[in-house]
């Protein structure tokens, strides 16, 4: 019997939560990476490269940027989507 990875997404989790509640649910997000898949999008670029492996930036939906988390500046991802027109960032967590 094959078992699937566990998966979770998250989307746009942080607009309009306090500060303090986002980074009690990215702390929440960072506890579950041994144990499943977690696919986030979030418009503050920050949150989610605290947590984010690796980042796939879409611009006009094709990929503006696929790579390791640890190689993205939050100021590089910013530039890329607000060269965009739907100016969305979509961030692949936890591979």
């Amino acid at each position: 019997m094959i078992v699937a990875t566990p998966r979770l997404v998250v989307d746009e989790f942080s607009p309009g939560l306090a500060p303090s509640v986002a980074q009690d649910l990215l702390a929440a997000l960072r506890s579950l990476e041994s144990r499943c898949a977690v696919v986030m999008t979030d418009q503050f670029v920050a949150h989610a490269l605290q947590v984010a492996d690796s980042v796939l930036v879409l611009r006009r939906g094709q990929v503006a940027y696929p790579g390791p988390a640890a190689e993205m500046r939050t100021e590089e991802i910013e530039r890329m989507y607000s060269l965009s027109e739907d100016r969305k960032v979509r961030t692949l967590v936890k591979e």
